[in-house]
């Protein structure tokens, strides 16, 4: 798995890269049961994105690209990486069960950063 250094890739060009943080770091059953238990969206997407109002504050989104390191830490580069996409498979399965839990009609039609209305 290569990415090609002259395609704008830089210092990411090559082959895959990971650096795997321990264990200790990763989100526990408790934080996805804290998360699901949010009562509004925002509260939600902040648990969710950035481990707000979980015990533990862990970042079930946005830290685990750095806790899979390497191309997934990159903005640029972690779409290239395959765990990109069981990551992101992941977050939309917790927002679906956040969303049958009885939230249905809670996602916010306008407002919020342009890449995710």
């Amino acid at each position: 798995w290569r990415l090609p250094a002259f395609a704008g890739f830089g210092t990411f060009g090559g082959p895959l890269r990971r650096s795997l943080s321990g264990p200790a770091t990763l989100p526990t059953a408790t934080d996805v049961r804290e998360a699901l238990a949010m009562g509004t969206y925002p509260q939600f997407q902040n648990a969710l994105e950035g481990g707000a109002g979980l015990s533990s504050f862990h970042q079930m989104h946005n830290a685990l690209h750095g806790w899979i390191g390497g191309h997934m830490n990159s903005p640029v580069a972690s779409p290239f990486d395959p765990l990109f996409y069981l990551h992101h498979c992941n977050i939309d399965r917790l927002w679906a069960m956040w969303q049958a839990d009885g939230h249905a009609d809670e996602y916010p039609l306008n407002g919020g950063a342009s890449q995710h209305h």
